[in-house]
Protein backbone atom coordinates (compact mmCIF):
# COMPACT_ATOMS: atom_id res chain seq x y z
CA UNK A 1 0.00 0.00 0.00
CA UNK A 2 2.60 2.42 0.61
CA UNK A 3 3.74 3.01 -2.87
CA UNK A 4 3.24 5.47 -5.72
CA UNK A 5 0.46 3.44 -7.27
CA UNK A 6 -0.86 1.87 -3.50
CA UNK A 7 -1.38 5.12 -1.99
CA UNK A 8 -3.21 6.72 -5.24
CA UNK A 9 -5.33 3.95 -5.53
CA UNK A 10 -6.07 3.38 -1.54
CA UNK A 11 -7.20 7.73 -1.93
CA UNK A 12 -9.59 7.18 -4.86
CA UNK A 13 -11.17 3.56 -3.35
CA UNK A 14 -11.75 5.87 0.18
CA UNK A 15 -12.59 9.37 -1.25
CA UNK A 16 -14.14 9.12 -4.64
CA UNK A 17 -16.73 7.24 -6.51
CA UNK A 18 -14.67 5.60 -9.47
CA UNK A 19 -15.40 1.97 -10.09
CA UNK A 20 -12.28 -0.26 -10.28
CA UNK A 21 -11.70 0.01 -14.21
CA UNK A 22 -11.21 3.35 -13.88
CA UNK A 23 -9.45 3.69 -10.63
CA UNK A 24 -6.59 1.06 -12.00
CA UNK A 25 -6.58 2.98 -15.14
CA UNK A 26 -6.04 6.20 -13.54
CA UNK A 27 -3.73 5.11 -10.93
CA UNK A 28 -2.18 2.56 -11.59
CA UNK A 29 1.90 3.34 -12.61
CA UNK A 30 2.83 -0.28 -13.05
CA UNK A 31 3.51 -3.22 -15.96
CA UNK A 32 0.03 -2.75 -18.28
CA UNK A 33 0.16 -6.22 -18.31
CA UNK A 34 -0.97 -6.52 -14.66
CA UNK A 35 -4.26 -3.88 -15.26
CA UNK A 36 -6.62 -6.58 -15.69
CA UNK A 37 -5.86 -8.61 -12.61
CA UNK A 38 -5.57 -5.70 -10.44
CA UNK A 39 -9.29 -4.76 -12.07
CA UNK A 40 -10.41 -8.30 -11.07
CA UNK A 41 -9.32 -8.22 -7.88
CA UNK A 42 -10.48 -4.53 -6.75
CA UNK A 43 -14.40 -6.04 -7.70
CA UNK A 44 -17.00 -4.12 -7.26
CA UNK A 45 -16.15 -0.55 -5.59
CA UNK A 46 -19.61 0.47 -5.02
CA UNK A 47 -20.42 -2.46 -3.11
CA UNK A 48 -17.61 -1.81 -0.64
CA UNK A 49 -19.42 -0.63 3.12
CA UNK A 50 -18.56 2.46 4.43
CA UNK A 51 -17.22 1.33 7.30
CA UNK A 52 -14.45 -0.25 5.28
CA UNK A 53 -13.91 2.97 3.12
CA UNK A 54 -13.24 4.54 6.58
CA UNK A 55 -10.61 2.25 7.26
CA UNK A 56 -8.88 3.31 4.58
CA UNK A 57 -8.50 6.80 5.21
CA UNK A 58 -7.41 6.34 8.67
CA UNK A 59 -4.78 3.78 7.38
CA UNK A 60 -3.73 6.62 4.83
CA UNK A 61 -3.34 9.14 7.27
CA UNK A 62 -1.08 6.86 9.60
CA UNK A 63 1.12 6.52 6.77
CA UNK A 64 0.98 9.68 5.35
CA UNK A 65 2.12 11.19 8.81
CA UNK A 66 4.74 8.06 9.24
CA UNK A 67 6.00 9.42 5.44
CA UNK A 68 6.17 12.73 6.97
CA UNK A 69 8.30 11.65 9.46
CA UNK A 70 11.08 9.95 7.65
CA UNK A 71 11.30 12.78 5.57
CA UNK A 72 11.65 14.89 8.70
CA UNK A 73 14.34 12.53 9.93
CA UNK A 74 15.98 12.22 6.70
CA UNK A 75 16.60 16.01 6.23
CA UNK A 76 17.83 15.97 9.37
CA UNK A 77 20.73 13.31 8.58
CA UNK A 78 21.64 14.98 5.45
CA UNK A 79 22.40 18.03 7.45
CA UNK A 80 25.09 15.97 8.85
CA UNK A 81 26.89 15.90 5.97
CA UNK A 82 28.05 19.65 5.96
CA UNK A 83 28.26 19.27 10.17
CA UNK A 84 30.70 16.92 10.03
CA UNK A 85 32.53 17.77 6.53
CA UNK A 86 31.42 14.81 4.60
CA UNK A 87 30.33 16.34 1.51
CA UNK A 88 33.52 14.84 -0.88
CA UNK A 89 32.85 11.41 0.93
CA UNK A 90 29.33 11.51 0.17
CA UNK A 91 30.49 11.83 -3.31
CA UNK A 92 32.62 9.32 -3.89
CA UNK A 93 30.59 6.59 -1.89
CA UNK A 94 27.80 7.21 -3.69
CA UNK A 95 29.44 6.79 -6.89
CA UNK A 96 29.40 3.00 -6.01
CA UNK A 97 26.24 1.02 -7.56
CA UNK A 98 23.31 1.16 -4.92
CA UNK A 99 25.01 3.36 -2.58
CA UNK A 100 22.68 6.33 -2.10
CA UNK A 101 23.45 9.48 0.63
CA UNK A 102 21.47 7.57 3.26
CA UNK A 103 22.94 4.20 3.01
CA UNK A 104 26.46 5.78 2.84
CA UNK A 105 25.46 8.04 5.95
CA UNK A 106 24.45 4.87 7.70
CA UNK A 107 27.73 2.73 7.18
CA UNK A 108 29.87 5.87 8.30
CA UNK A 109 27.43 6.40 11.40
CA UNK A 110 28.21 2.71 11.89
CA UNK A 111 31.32 2.51 10.85
CA UNK A 112 33.31 5.61 11.00
CA UNK A 113 33.95 7.74 8.38
CA UNK A 114 37.18 6.49 8.06
CA UNK A 115 36.14 2.54 8.01
CA UNK A 116 38.96 1.46 5.54
CA UNK A 117 41.39 2.48 8.40
CA UNK A 118 39.57 0.48 10.93
CA UNK A 119 39.21 -2.56 9.31
CA UNK A 120 42.54 -4.38 8.15
CA UNK A 121 40.65 -6.05 4.68
CA UNK A 122 37.84 -5.49 2.61
CA UNK A 123 36.83 -8.66 3.43
CA UNK A 124 36.94 -7.91 6.85
CA UNK A 125 34.57 -4.72 6.49
CA UNK A 126 32.35 -6.84 4.42
CA UNK A 127 32.04 -9.32 7.21
CA UNK A 128 31.42 -5.91 9.63
CA UNK A 129 28.46 -4.91 7.87
CA UNK A 130 26.88 -8.36 7.59
CA UNK A 131 27.32 -8.84 3.71
CA UNK A 132 30.00 -11.35 3.72
CA UNK A 133 29.31 -15.09 2.82
CA UNK A 134 28.30 -17.18 5.31
CA UNK A 135 28.71 -20.64 3.64
CA UNK A 136 32.12 -21.99 2.14
CA UNK A 137 31.78 -23.86 -1.27
CA UNK A 138 34.12 -25.93 -3.45
CA UNK A 139 34.08 -27.24 -6.62
CA UNK A 140 30.21 -26.86 -6.60
CA UNK A 141 29.71 -28.92 -2.93
CA UNK A 142 29.21 -27.16 0.20
CA UNK A 143 31.65 -27.34 3.15
CA UNK A 144 30.52 -25.23 5.41
CA UNK A 145 27.14 -23.19 6.62
CA UNK A 146 27.47 -21.06 9.55
CA UNK A 147 25.45 -18.08 10.77
CA UNK A 148 26.11 -14.58 9.11
CA UNK A 149 27.02 -11.90 11.59
CA UNK A 150 27.37 -8.36 11.35
CA UNK A 151 25.40 -4.65 11.91
CA UNK A 152 21.94 -6.10 11.19
CA UNK A 153 20.60 -2.43 10.61
CA UNK A 154 23.24 -2.09 7.92
CA UNK A 155 22.90 -5.29 6.56
CA UNK A 156 19.16 -4.14 5.93
CA UNK A 157 19.59 -1.34 4.18
CA UNK A 158 22.40 -2.28 2.30
CA UNK A 159 20.67 -5.17 0.88
CA UNK A 160 17.41 -3.30 0.31
CA UNK A 161 19.55 -0.87 -1.52
CA UNK A 162 21.09 -3.44 -3.74
CA UNK A 163 17.78 -4.84 -4.61
CA UNK A 164 16.00 -1.37 -5.91
CA UNK A 165 19.27 -0.91 -7.79
CA UNK A 166 19.12 -4.69 -9.58
CA UNK A 167 15.71 -3.77 -10.59
CA UNK A 168 16.06 -0.30 -12.30
CA UNK A 169 19.93 -1.06 -13.63
CA UNK A 170 20.10 -1.90 -17.40
CA UNK A 171 21.60 -5.14 -17.84
CA UNK A 172 24.37 -3.77 -19.85
CA UNK A 173 25.98 -3.20 -16.25
CA UNK A 174 28.91 -5.32 -15.76
CA UNK A 175 27.68 -5.89 -11.86
CA UNK A 176 24.47 -6.58 -12.97
CA UNK A 177 25.51 -8.90 -15.47
CA UNK A 178 27.47 -10.12 -12.99
CA UNK A 179 24.67 -10.49 -10.54
CA UNK A 180 22.44 -12.28 -13.56
CA UNK A 181 24.92 -15.13 -13.52
CA UNK A 182 25.53 -15.55 -9.89
CA UNK A 183 21.62 -15.73 -9.91
CA UNK A 184 21.08 -18.81 -12.04
CA UNK A 185 23.33 -20.68 -9.83
CA UNK A 186 22.54 -20.20 -6.33
CA UNK A 187 18.94 -17.96 -6.80
CA UNK A 188 18.32 -14.41 -5.92
CA UNK A 189 18.78 -13.67 -2.57
CA UNK A 190 22.06 -15.14 -2.69
CA UNK A 191 22.85 -13.00 -5.29
CA UNK A 192 21.74 -9.92 -4.11
CA UNK A 193 24.18 -10.78 -0.92
CA UNK A 194 26.75 -11.69 -2.80
CA UNK A 195 26.51 -8.06 -4.84
CA UNK A 196 26.16 -6.24 -1.74
CA UNK A 197 29.42 -8.28 -0.73
CA UNK A 198 31.60 -6.81 -4.08
CA UNK A 199 29.97 -3.40 -2.94
CA UNK A 200 31.19 -3.12 0.27
CA UNK A 201 34.61 -4.54 -0.49
CA UNK A 202 34.59 -1.63 -3.43
CA UNK A 203 33.89 0.89 -0.90
CA UNK A 204 36.64 -0.15 1.35
CA UNK A 205 39.13 -0.23 -1.76
CA UNK A 206 37.95 3.31 -2.69
CA UNK A 207 38.89 4.96 0.34
CA UNK A 208 41.69 2.55 0.52
CA UNK A 209 43.16 3.90 -2.89
CA UNK A 210 41.34 7.82 -2.78
CA UNK A 211 39.11 6.71 -5.74
CA UNK A 212 35.84 6.68 -7.15
CA UNK A 213 33.76 3.58 -8.66
CA UNK A 214 35.51 1.50 -11.41
CA UNK A 215 33.18 -0.89 -12.77
CA UNK A 216 35.02 -4.11 -14.12
CA UNK A 217 34.48 -4.64 -17.47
Amino acid sequence: MNSVSGLLIAEAIAFTELDSTQIILQNWKGAKSKRAALITALGSIHELPDYVRIEIGQALEEINFRNQMIATREQRAFGHIGKFHLAYQMHWMTSAPAVNELLALRIIAESGANFWERYYSAEAFAKALGVAPATKVSGGKLLKAKRSYGNVHVKRHMLNAVKAWIMTTPVTHPLKQRNLQYRERAGFNRSIAATANKIAQALWYMGKRGEFYQPRT
